[in-house]
Order: C-alpha cells, then structure tokens, then sequence
C-alpha cells in the first residue's frame, strides 16, 4: 500500500509539473528560456567541452608523412589533368633532404634540393606563409602605434555556394560583394580599412557534390570600443551584411585579435595554406588552376593607403645588413638536449622512417 501511495503521489506530482509547463508554454517561452543549469551538471559540461578538451599534438614524423603524401596526391591529379610539367615539378620538390639532427630526434636544420612554388604544395605553402607573416607584422604593428584608438578583429564573411558556379566565378562574386560592403555607412563608422585573405574549400557536408566554395578572412581596425561592439552592433553587422549579399551570405564571424602576430598567422594559414588535398578531385584542380593569376590578399581603407606609404618609406630608408643566421653543422651541440648532431642525407620516405624511430625509441627511453 505504501509503494502504491508513493506512486500515485510521483504521478500526480508529474502530471502538474507538465501541465505547469505546457500552460506556460501555450503563454510563452519565457519558462524554457529562464531554466538554468544545475552545478554538477555545469561543471560535468564544462569539463567535458570540445573547447576546453586539449588538443593532441601531432608528432613530427606524422606531419611530414602527412605533407608527403598530400604531394603525392597532388603530383598524380596534376599527371590526370594532363600538366606534367608541374606534376614532376611537384614530386622533386623536397625529394631529397639534408638533415642535422641528434640522436633524440631533434631536427637543427633542414635543407631540400628543390622547391616547386606550387600553390597548393604544403611545403612551399608553409614558406609562403612565414614570409606574409614577416612582412605585415612590422606595418600593422606601426599602424596600431600611430592609431592607438584602433582594436583589430578577425572577421568570417561567407556567402551561399550557387549551383554550377566555378571557383573564380564565387571568388569574384565574393569580391564585389565585400566591395559594396566597404562602401556603406556602417563599416567607414565602425572600421578603418583592413588586411583580407580569401580561403577556398570543399565540403561535403553542406554541399552533397563537394563544392568549392570561397569566403574571406579580414583582419579588420574597429573604431567601435569594446563596451559598445555589444548585441545591438553585432545585429547592424548581420544585417548590412545580408544586405549587399542580397540575402546570400551563410554566417559571420567576429573575433577578437589579442596578439597581432598570432593573428596575422591565423590569417595568413586560412590563405596559404592548401585545402584538403586528399579530398580533391581532378575538376576541382582544374577550377584551383583558374586562380593562378588571382591575388589572395588585398588591403582595404586607412591601411591600405598607410601600408603603401610605409613601403615608400622604407624603399627610401637605407636598409641596415641582415645579419646572417649561424647554422649550427655536426658536430655542434643540440640545443634542446646538448647532444652531438650528425648529418644525414635522404630521401624523403627514408627520413620519416628514421625520424619515426627516433621518437619511438625517445618514448621507450622515457
């Protein structure tokens, strides 16, 4: 009798509480919305976030077997569309390698016989990127120092994949829409120019058939301070956005840049860097070909005109001697562990092997 009163009392119970929660439904949503989260179940989410998961860090014989098989790949769609040119061009590229390293597996220097300059080689891309790097750090470091009001975000502008569009024909799409962008009321208030990367890539999870589809980094000088970028600003964005795209666009992203040289890698690798290789086909090479004359970076406002006078100004400065990098040779002390380097010199495959047997024997050590 009393399992059965306890029932009927956790029945009851039940039922008013939903009944509670459908009247109030019926009126509005301000119940669901107003639901807050217990503490163990707060702390269980936050412990167990993607965000706050760390990521793992891939090992250096992972990365180089990694960018020599995307060459691979690479050089065997260039051989199917026919440029055989560049398709060799692509397999001697860091073939062979000459390596100083210790007995730990720690690499001192590396030096390849060959660069292609390809634009989706991974290696020439990373080079590529380095030198972006050094070369604007120095001029938005100087234009925030003359325009200390100025705050730098990295903005996502995206725009909808239309069917049948080549890449360059979504590329200049994107790029007359940023232009009617820049030229409204909202962004000469909210910002004074900006540095821009345009990033393809495919997906097949938004696009069943693995379009490529382009959409831009900028890394833009907001006038707007912190306390005043709040939800209301961020509407106006949206919405002067969806405007010029004519209803287009799929998402907008806005971050805060904390570190201008981690930020302009941020950018410069959504650029540089080549998209999943592994996941391209021989039209989607042939609609990257169509961008080989495209530039895929461009300056905007303030910065533009302040980033060609720096350049005046330092063609006119005379340039001090760059001091040369001392190379460290065998024989010379590893300087994360102090052991003797050697040199090697191989192939690529040969190195990835060796360096994989390095790190495991490291690992056993440990």
């Amino acid at each position: 009798m009393e399992n059965q009163a306890i029932k009927t009392q956790k029945s009851d119970t039940f039922s008013s509480a939903w009944n509670f929660k459908v009247s109030e439904k019926s009126k509005s949503h301000a119940y669901f919305n107003n639901i807050q989260p217990t503490a163990e179940r707060a702390r269980f989410s936050k412990s167990y976030s993607k965000a706050t998961k760390p990521k793992k860090r891939k090992k250096l014989s992972e990365k180089l077997a990694v960018r020599y098989q995307t060459k691979q790949k690479l050089s065997a769609l260039y051989s199917e569309l026919g440029n055989h040119k560049k398709s060799e061009r692509i397999s001697k590229c860091g073939r062979f390698v000459e390596v100083t390293l210790c007995e730990n597996g720690h690499i001192a220097n590396k030096k390849v016989n060959y660069r292609c300059e390809t634009r989706l080689c991974p290696d020439c891309a990373s080079k590529r990127a380095y030198e972006k790097v050094l070369e604007f750090e120095p001029i938005v470091n100087a234009f925030l120092a003359s325009r200390p009001e100025l705050t730098p975000l990295h903005l996502v502008l995206t725009q909808l994949q239309k069917q049948g569009e080549t890449l360059k024909q979504s590329r200049q799409r994107l790029v007359k829409t940023v232009k009617r962008f820049i030229e409204r009321e909202f962004w000469t208030d909210s910002f004074a120019g900006s540095l821009n990367g345009y990033e393809f890539t495919i997906s097949y999870r938004i696009y069943k058939d693995g379009a490529v589809h382009f959409h831009l980094h900028m890394m833009a000088f907001c006038k707007i301070s912190t306390s005043e970028r709040n939800k209301q600003w961020l509407k106006e964005f949206h919405k002067a956005w969806l405007d010029v795209s004519n209803g287009e666009n799929k998402n907008l992203k806005v971050v805060p840049v904390t570190d201008v040289k981690n930020g302009l890698r941020e950018l410069i690798k959504y650029v540089c860097s080549p998209s999943d290789i592994q996941k391209f086909t021989v039209e989607h090479l042939a609609e990257v070909e169509e961008l080989h004359r495209c530039k895929m970076t461009s300056t905007f406002g303030d910065f533009h005109k302040f980033v060609a006078k720096y350049r005046a100004e330092q063609e006119q400065t005379e340039k001090e001697p760059v001091t040369e990098r001392v190379e460290l040779t065998e024989g010379d002390a590893c300087p994360q562990c102090q052991k003797p380097l050697y040199v090697r010199q191989m192939p690529m495959e040969t190195l990835i092997v060796y360096v994989q047997e390095l790190e495991d024997r490291s690992e056993l050590r440990l």
